[in-house]
């Protein structure tokens, strides 16, 4: 459905991405994940025909909509975008922002189609209401009704959530995931933030300096990172060398805590996570090499900050990292 290949984006000598590659089936909700400033909302842009490209080639439906030498208009894309600031129209209620670009419909089919959408976000009962009226939640997901209304084949969400709190981010990123695949619209959905880009996306793509470092699900970039980067943006990990000078991503659940093992730690800070603790600690092995490691371990003993103790590491559960 969306193919966008060897894609380049830039201004005059400057790369903001280069050889950007990915698909995306219909119905396929995806992710590009990565820090601020790497090139997630100038690639959505690219997408959705505000940036011109320098190289490759955006296909959307068998239909090249942007290479070096063309550029489909944005309006005749066919896309919906929902922005992290809601951008509802203030002087219109909720029914009339949904309704706002169904102009090609009749007056009965207009209605229709932003009432069904109303209810798929849960607000079917606030139509009159204005957006002043509303809370954040409820302006995303007018935003998201808005966005599917007119059936667009794609639809852009960048960094949708953001302003959220996390109990309502968490909700409201479940309820996106299951509207879109209720009605089927394929999705590409940008965001800083791992926690939301498992919960809604089944592909993710994974992005830093303008390069795409993996494209693949959640479970695959967890257990099998493909580059250094991956490997320690992806959940909470440390690139460790053991004793062969094997390097391996070690995960908060590799290390055991105790009064044995073969490295020697000290606590640096403590979180508490409800049924365990993460520790941030100093690690030191045998060969008097350093390290800064996430370590895990259950509420039965507690540690204090600069509490010295022992490790190990069960390299045999880490991940091999092929360097």
């Amino acid at each position: 459905m969306l193919t966008v290949t060897n894609l380049a984006l830039g201004y005059g000598s400057t790369r903001l991405l280069e050889d950007i590659s990915f698909s995306l089936a219909t119905g396929e909700i995806g992710c590009l994940l990565g820090p601020s400033g790497c090139g997630k909302t100038s690639l959505l842009r690219a997408i959705c025909g505000f940036n011109s490209v320098q190289a490759g080639k955006i296909v959307i439906d068998d239909a090249v909509v942007s290479d070096v030498d063309k550029s489909i208009a944005v309006k005749d894309r066919h896309i919906g975008m929902v922005f992290q600031d809601f951008a509802l129209f203030p002087h219109l209620n909720v029914f009339e922002n949904v309704a706002f670009g169904l102009h090609l419909m009749n007056a009965n089919e207009r209605k229709n189609r932003a009432a069904k959408c109303l209810e798929l976000v849960g607000l079917n009962d606030l139509s009159s209401r204005m957006p002043h009226e509303l809370s954040g939640g409820q302006k995303q997901r007018v935003a998201l009704a808005r966005a599917m209304a007119p059936k667009p084949r794609l639809l852009l969400l960048d960094e949708p959530f953001s302003s959220l709190d996390v109990s309502l981010k968490e909700s409201l990123s479940a309820d996106v995931r299951r509207i879109l695949k209720e009605e089927n619209i394929t999705g590409l959905l940008v965001t800083h933030d791992q926690k939301e880009a498992f919960s809604v996306a089944d592909s993710i793509g994974v992005l830093n300096n303008g390069e795409l470092h993996q494209w693949g699900d959640a479970n695959g970039l967890y257990h099998a990172p493909k580059t250094d980067f991956v490997a320690e943006f992806i959940g909470e990990g440390t690139l460790v060398k053991d004793a062969n000078s094997t390097c391996y991503l070690v995960r908060p659940e590799h290390i055991v805590m105790g009064t044995s093992g073969q490295w020697k730690g000290v606590v640096k800070s403590r979180q508490f996570r409800g049924s365990h603790f993460m520790y941030s600690m100093q690690v030191v092995n045998n060969d008097g090499e350093e390290h800064h490691v996430i370590a895990q371990h259950g509420i039965d003993t507690l540690y204090d900050i600069d509490d010295s103790l022992q490790l190990d590491i069960n390299f045999s559960q880490a991940i091999k990292i092929h360097q």
